[in-house]
């Protein structure tokens, strides 16, 4: 998420007397069928763990666990295992662009307004807290120049997608066809069926 240099200025704040406090709960509706990012006990149940935090050590609550519980450490510890380098910029840029694609794509056709404001504190608290700095001051620049559209989940798609449309041609990379970022970030491609494997409705 590499953004070009530009003069510091401020960030481009939301003004408002207090802190948004939604009136209601936050809505929760059923998601559709095959959606791949909706957390269900029964997808989770199914999925395989592979791995744990640490090595060699049952994760909480696994039968695992369970099992060993009240028996004798093992006599040979986990070797350790380093972590992961940290995130560069370009790996933060692309774990983001997924992250705010997706979200953008699954938020609510009709928000309330309550709910846009929320998003649009998300988008400025962004400017002001995202990790590279010279991203997040180009990330201004364009919420000053181009405000965030927040009237619906397609309209917030496609001004994330003009946003990460400049940082690809300032960067020499071509541009992303807007009008497909729910086949993108949410529906999948006709005829790939890319969430078989969860089965059902979600």
């Amino acid at each position: 998420m590499s953004f070009a240099d530009r003069p510091p200025s401020p960030p481009a704040a939301v003004s408002q007397s207090s802190p948004a406090t939604p009136t209601t709960k936050p809505r929760r509706t059923k998601a559709a069928k095959g959606c791949g990012v909706c957390t269900q006990f029964k997808t989770i149940r199914r999925a395989p763990i592979k791995e744990t935090f640490a090595a060699g050590i049952p994760m909480s609550g696994s039968s695992s666990a369970l099992e060993s519980a009240g028996t004798s450490a093992p006599s040979t510890p986990a070797p350790y295992r380093p972590f992961p380098c940290p995130p560069d910029s370009a790996s933060l840029g692309s774990s983001t662009w997924t992250f705010l694609h997706t979200m953008a794509a699954y938020y609510p056709e009709t928000p309330t307004k309550a709910e846009q404001l929320s998003m649009r504190n998300m988008i400025s608290a962004l400017t002001r807290f995202y990790p590279c700095g010279d991203c997040a001051e180009h990330l201004t620049q364009e919420v000053i120049r181009n405000p965030p559209v927040v009237t619906s989940n397609r309209a917030l798609s496609n001004w994330f997608c003009q946003v990460h449309n400049e940082v690809n041609e300032r960067q020499g990379k071509p541009k992303f066809d807007c009008s497909k970022a729910f086949e993108r970030w949410k529906d999948g491609t006709a005829g790939n069926d890319c969430f078989s494997e969860l089965g059902g409705d979600h």
